[in-house]
């Protein structure tokens, strides 16, 4: 799951190529060589990261992190850290994009932290790139995970030569109120444990399209377009 796939479906339909576009925003190059080693075992550490929303150290929503972690805890056996500046609360993450790039810099040059998970998206996380050094990321690759407006740091992970993952998030996947669904825990386990390709991916038995109506034809790249008028 190398993270060169995400790309804002407005590019697309205004004629421009996506990839170009963020060679553009990330300084004109990326490394199309990827560094597929990174995987984590049961009992290594993991650390969180807020690197767009700081909403997981607010005291009306650190109930939700804590469960998230406990169930991510719970069900993967991992150990799980925080970085010094985590949970240092909405205002304070958005005033210091430098603070959220060194969690993310810190936590790559750790050799103890052998995974890197975001806790939410939001909306620029583009402001941490001026604070980024990419030989960092490629000489300590790492298990990373996040979506969202994790985007920006999926296309840092690509730039940087490793590959990274588009999935859960501290407080929505791992929080969840019954319990991590069962077929989120299967497909995370194949991806960051298992040496083997994940091999053919079994359609979800549980969704909802509660929300769906009419019909709708579109071409779709992964990622999120949020922050692309920002970068742009």
């Amino acid at each position: 799951m190398a993270a060169y796939i995400f790309a804002p479906v407005v590019s697309l339909k205004q004629g421009y190529d996506p990839l170009l576009l963020f060679k553009k925003m990330l300084g004109g190059y990326i490394n199309e060589r990827i560094d597929y080693s990174a995987k984590i075992e049961k009992g290594d550490k993991v650390a969180t990261v807020s690197l767009s929303w700081g909403g997981s150290g607010d005291d009306e929503i650190r109930w939700r992190y804590e469960q998230g972690v406990r169930q991510l805890q719970d069900e993967l056996e991992l150990e799980v850290v925080e970085m010094p500046h985590t949970l240092s609360g909405t205002e304070y993450i958005y005033n210091h994009p430098q603070s959220r790039a060194k969690d993310l810099m810190d936590a790559f040059l750790d050799s103890s932290i052998k995974g890197i998970i975001t806790c939410i998206g939001g909306i620029e996380s583009v402001r941490i790139l001026p604070y980024i050094d990419f030989n960092i990321i490629r000489q300590n690759p790492k298990v990373f995970i996040g979506y969202s407006d994790t985007t920006v740091s999926h296309m840092i992970c690509f730039k940087a030569g490793i590959q990274s993952y588009y999935g859960p998030t501290i407080l929505v996947d791992f929080a969840e109120n019954n319990g991590m669904d069962r077929y989120t825990v299967e497909y995370l386990k194949k991806a960051l444990f298992c040496e083997e390709p994940i091999g053919e991916i079994i359609p979800a038995k549980e969704w909802t399209s509660d929300f769906c109506r009419g019909e709708l034809k579109i071409s779709i790249s992964a990622g999120n377009a949020n922050p692309i008028p920002i970068l742009s």
